[in-house]
């Protein structure tokens, strides 16, 4: 069957007013967010996410009604967005949905505190928001100790902005403060609400006043170039909100010395900061003019500055910047530019860019590559009844621009930071703008009466990276100039003390005279010593059987194994490179290992850098490698060794080294042949192991994310050469044959089981089964599995029917552009697609292998298709233990869909259902597995600690069921 999705943005138009008001104008900052959200449904870079330390005495239960509370005083906050007659408009609806997540870290060691915030933080950040459905507003509770907690919050910045923080903030205060004494909040009556802004403003759009602030920025943007610094990486098709950022603290003596200097030159910090920032701006790329971009709050009137909503507007700053100009003058230029460019009312960025009217680039944001803030931190401490909040500093869960220069100020002093976004810049060079930005502060105070081409020049970037190749090109020839090397790469890094640090590392020539490779790294040392031209001396030299290389050839840097922490002058093989082992013999293993590889792939010519998982290897694929290795070899490798060893090179490598000791790694023992089914990925640890009902890369994923080692075993199901038959069966009796091979393995509780999908409708029965038979099942950890009889019941809408799909092929395409998912496979889902007979026309071209609809390979997806048609007609019994389940945006969760996918009726013990935007192990990335598997260790370690110990029994669910 196919599992029903959900509601897709190309509905907006048949959604219904219902039971909200009239539909109102957005303003010109909505429709653009709107429109961008459009462009790419969840943008991550239009959620604004913030933090308050909370410090006193105060209640979840208090903070939930306090947000409660201004959620029904703010229209804003319970306002949907609908498409009508081709433009946005906007509903206040009657209510939006509200709950207060809480977490509790208490019993976390404070010094890992800090990371565990982040991580939450940043996960709730990172959840997307559907505009047509209100409710754009969420935040989570975080213990830090009895009397210290911080709220993480996220809001769409189509009904926020940065004012609207100190108005939230000192309304969630007093309500809360209310709350627990009992009594009333005295919050003044509200003067207007948002709609009645957005209304004024489109009127205000149509008059003679507007026309007249329009036209002299037709001057102001005439030939405006398009600025921006030259990137680190080439820039993609489509632009990403991924980002990042470098930060350091400033004392409050800076602050203190910015005011006095702005006041010498009759500006505002603002002002003097837009002065720095273009000189350094403009020394950097030599240009005569800069452009960026900055936001002002928009709030002209009394009665609009205690409205949460979005008012800010973009004003783009160009400035003149002539090197040969002093910086007093520079700094004068800035203030006339400024008192120009802010006076009157601000006028729409939307405005702005019909007046420019640029060449549209999806890459790049339009008008404005990079941004500059400065300001007052919005959220000002202040305490309320028997608590205290304060601002705490936060990360952007995405950029909207190249680059974003934020300077805030705080009480206790100011915080630097560049946000920057990670497809275009690396952090080396986010951290050298970071320092040449607070290089220019310290140049302006200095003296205003130098040039601005007397401000020094910092290489950043592309002249860094320059510099540092012809400083390591040099001693790569050098070392290569050895009769004993054949290839040689050097990189720098940071050491753990921050230092910048240098090594090499350096491959074998397999024709020079032989030469014991523990003598290599001396050698080269002496080497070097005397070279002519005096290259840099590196701080170690690491001996690589091979240096890792991409597809075309070329070493592959940043897979160099990089030593944890090098001591200066130490010329000796690195601990993270493997002891190699003959070259002749290493060389016929890699060949016969490459061979294996083509047979299993259909590949030929394979890479020594070739990645198995990156060439298409899935576990089922790895189980039959790690077969065809102990006959070719007669060495028997555990499943995570595939993990560790992914390349062809790496692999042959650790074959190499255990080939020469006088024990074997496993031997192969015909006799334990029944135990293929099982395959341990971590053997180490302790604890009750996690078992795996096939999934085998995504639980060693979450088991490494875990803090304390624990146990993994994989059941493998299905191998066909193995005289295996997909006979229809009940799916009762599949999960029997499970647990034989389980107990083979472990043969008491307490088990956890995971699953993904029909997988984890195996584990549930599983685990129900193994209750029956008087074992203890401590946990059952889920991932997007719906419950057979509920999903039977959405066929049985049409409407669920049609929105399943849709959020199916949203689903599938989102796969397909990342990368994730080939285009037949993607085509293959489709029936009408299937019916032209193109597919089948492309495997009689050759084009492609097979009409399919996943990458699996044939003979793993014909196993899930029977296990599927199983699952389908299998109506599972209650199973009264404690689950928990991950359920991602691959699920849709809306109405008309159940949140917990069916699974409150038939689970009579604890049910944890936990949203999170993606838990994923793909080709090119992971999302979501630290998250996921913190909350597997804390279930599995209370677990343990209420006495769930393997051999013992301890009593299952505890009736209850949570939605977080």
């Amino acid at each position: 069957m196919t599992m029903p999705i959900g509601p897709t943005e190309d509905f907006d138009d048949a959604l219904a007013p219902d039971a909200g008001s009239e539909l109102l104008p957005c303003s010109a900052t909505q429709e653009r967010f709107w429109f961008l959200d459009r462009m790419d449904p969840g943008n991550l870079a239009l959620n604004i996410a913030f933090r308050w330390n909370v410090s006193g005495k105060f209640s979840a239960a208090a903070f939930e009604a306090a947000f409660k509370g201004v959620i029904a005083r703010h229209e804003i906050l319970r306002t949907r967005y609908l498409l009508k007659d081709g433009r946005p408009v906007q509903q206040i609806m009657p209510s939006a949905p509200f709950h207060l997540s809480e977490i509790d870290i208490r019993n976390t060691p404070q010094a890992e505190q800090e990371d565990r915030i982040d991580a939450i933080a940043m996960e709730n950040a990172r959840m997307p928001f559907d505009l047509a459905q209100p409710g754009l507003l969420r935040a989570t509770l975080i213990r830090l100790s009895n009397d210290r907690a911080l709220l993480a919050i996220t809001v769409h910045h189509i009904c926020f902005d940065g004012w609207s923080i100190g108005v939230l903030g000192r309304e969630v205060g007093q309500l809360a403060a209310a709350f627990q004494k009992g009594v009333t909040a005295d919050l003044p009556e509200l003067p207007l609400q948002y709609g009645d802004y957005a209304l004024w403003q489109r009127e205000y759009a149509e008059s003679a006043p507007f026309a007249a602030e329009l036209a002299p920025w037709h001057d102001r943007l005439r030939d405006a170039p398009y600025f921006e610094l030259e990137p680190d990486f080439p820039r993609s098709l489509q632009r990403s909100p991924a980002c990042a950022l470098v930060t350091t603290e400033l004392p409050p003596a800076f602050g203190e010395r910015l005011r006095a200097a702005a006041r010498a030159r009759s500006m505002s910090p603002f002002g003097y900061g837009a002065a720095v920032l273009s000189a350094l701006l403009s020394r950097l790329t030599g240009a005569p003019e800069v452009l960026f971009g900055s936001q002002v709050a928009g709030r002209s009137e009394v009665d609009l500055e205690p409205l949460i909503g979005v008012f800010i507007d973009n004003v783009i700053l160009r400035f003149d910047t002539a090197q040969n100009r002093t910086m007093a003058l520079h700094l004068d230029h800035v203030r006339e530019t400024l008192q120009d460019t802010l006076t009157g009312h601000p006028v729409p960025f939307n405005k702005l860019v019909e007046i420019a009217n640029p060449p549209r680039d999806p890459s790049r944001t339009p008008l404005i590559s990079i941004n500059f803030i400065l300001q007052q931190v919005f959220m000002e401490t202040a305490r309320y009844g028997d608590f205290e909040l304060s601002s705490s500093p936060s990360q952007a869960p995405g950029a909207i621009y190249d680059l974003n220069f934020v300077l805030i100020g705080r009480a206790s002093g100011w915080r630097m930071t560049l946000e920057h976004s990670t497809d275009l810049f690396d952090r080396k060079t986010a951290q050298d703008l970071l320092a040449a930005w607070l290089a220019a502060f310290q140049f302006a105070f200095d003296g205003e009466d130098r040039l601005l081409s007397d401000l020094p020049l910092i290489p950043i970037g592309p002249q860094a990276r320059a510099e540092t190749a012809r400083r390591l090109d040099n001693l790569e020839a050098v070392l290569t100039a050895h009769r004993g090397v054949s290839a040689a790469a050097a990189v720098r890094y940071r050491g753990d003390d921050g230092s910048e640090r240098l090594h090499a590392f350096v491959a074998p020539d397999r024709d020079a005279p032989p030469m014991p490779l523990e003598a290599l790294p001396r050698a080269l040392a002496e080497h070097l010593d005397q070279a002519a031209g005096s290259p840099d001396r590196p701080d170690g030299i690491s001996v690589l059987l091979d240096l890792p290389r991409d597809r075309n050839g070329n070493i592959a840097r940043h897979r160099l194994p990089l030593p944890e922490a090098a001591a200066a002058t130490t010329y000796a093989p690195t601990p993270a490179a493997p002891a190699p082992s003959p070259m002749a013999a290493a060389a016929d293993i890699e060949a016969r290992l490459a061979a294996i590889w083509s047979d299993l792939l259909g590949l030929d010519n394979i890479s020594p850098s070739a990645n198995f998982f990156d060439l298409g290897g899935h576990s089922l694929l790895t189980v039959r490698m790690l077969v065809m290795i102990e006959r070719e070899f007669g060495r028997r490798l555990s499943l995570a060794t595939i993990y560790h060893v992914p390349t062809l090179r790496a692999l042959a490598q650790h074959l190499a080294s255990i080939s020469d000791k006088s024990e074997p790694e496993e031997k192969a023992d015909p006799a334990e042949d029944r135990l293929w089914r099982v395959q341990p990925l971590i053997e180490a640890g302790e604890g009750i192991p996690l078992i795996a009902i096939n999934n085998a890369q995504m639980v060693f994923e979450l088991a490494r994310g875990m803090s304390v080692p624990r146990p993994v075993l994989s059941v493998r199901m299905f191998e066909k050469h193995r005289g295996a038959k997909l006979t229809p069966r009940p799916f009762q009796e599949i999960a029997t044959e499970c647990i034989e091979a389980i107990r083979s393995a472990q043969p008491h509780g307490p088990y956890a089981l995971f699953g993904i999908c029909v997988h984890g409708n195996l584990a549930i029965e599983v685990a129900r089964q193994l209750q029956a038979a008087g074992e203890e099942v401590a946990a059952v950890i889920l991932k997007d599995v719906w419950e057979p009889a509920y999903a039977a019941s959405l066929d049985d809408s049409r409407s669920a029917a049609i929105l399943g799909r849709l959020h199916f092929l949203k689903t599938r395409l989102r796969l397909v552009l990342a990368g994730e998912q080939s285009l037949s496979a993607f085509l293959g889902t489709f029936r009408l697609v299937r019916k032209t007979g193109l597919l089948t026309a492309g495997v009689k071209l050759g084009l492609i292998e097979r009409v399919r609809n996943t990458d699996m390979d044939q003979e793993q997806e014909e196993f899930v298709n029977y296990l599927t048609d199983a699952r389908n007609v299998h109506r599972p019994d209650p199973y009264d233990g404690t689950v928990l389940h991950f359920v991602t945006r691959e699920t849709p969760t809306r109405p008309p869909f159940d949140p917990e996918m069916g699974w409150a009726r038939l689970v009579t013990g604890r049910l944890v259902t936990q949203a999170l935007p993606q838990l994923y192990v793909g080709r090119r990335a992971k999302q979501g597995i630290d998250e996921a598997a913190r909350r597997i260790e804390d279930l599995l370690s209370a677990a343990e600690d209420a006495g769930a110990k393997p051999g013992t029994a301890s009593a299952q669910g505890q009736g209850q069921n949570n939605v977080t």
